[in-house]
């Protein structure tokens, strides 16, 4: 064994210690928002806030992970146990339940079979794109319904945080999105470097 491999193993294995651990913490959402679904089988307004008030997250961030977690759970259970094991992590989790979020269940379970044996070996972006050409194969004339849906769906979401300070979050067109961060008016981000 050559030096560091048994650092690089360890990495490893808490690598997929993560990714069970984020599973896990998943399955515990989703099983939350169905003990707060109303009669009318809508989620109760007040889950994000409490599991941002137990996790010391914002409501914006608690809502997405309660999102992950049911689009996980009702719509792609095998991605979901893909990351129970240990053999993907979150960010290719996320990237396949956000490339077929505008899918139905019957397609987004196809996409799903498609991607995910390779899924282990592949990077985030890599995967988002074998995602896109999987969505493409499998539905290829909802991509006009799918990109009206995805602009009915844009929001922007401002939620204050402390000392002044707000949290923006939106999702928009890709075009509208590169013009917003490339705004010059925008304050960038300082970096800080220790004089000589």
């Amino acid at each position: 064994m050559f030096e560091g491999d048994a650092i690089i193993e360890a990495a490893q294995h808490w690598e997929r210690v993560i990714a069970h651990a984020k599973a896990e913490q998943l399955k515990a959402f989703a099983q939350l928002a169905e003990l707060r679904r109303l009669p009318n089988g809508q989620l109760s307004d007040y889950t994000a806030d409490e599991l941002a008030v137990a996790l010391s997250i914002s409501g914006v961030a608690a809502g997405h992970r309660l999102d992950l977690a049911l689009d996980l759970t009702e719509r792609l259970p095998a991605t979901l146990a893909a990351l129970e094991r240990g053999e993907i992590d979150l960010l290719r989790a996320r990237a396949i339940v956000e490339g077929t979020r505008a899918l139905s269940v019957e397609h987004a379970a196809q996409v799903e079979a498609r991607v995910l044996d390779k899924a282990t070996d592949q990077t985030a972006p890599q995967l988002r794109q074998a995602v896109k050409r999987a969505v493409l194969r499998i539905d290829p004339d909802g991509a006009q319904t799918r990109h009206q849906r995805e602009r009915q769906d844009r929001r922007v979401v401002l939620s204050p945080a402390e000392d002044g300070i707000a949290e923006l979050w939106a999702y928009l067109p890709a075009h509208h999105a590169a013009a917003v961060y490339a705004n010059p008016a925008r304050p960038r981000p300082t970096s800080h470097h220790h004089g000589r």
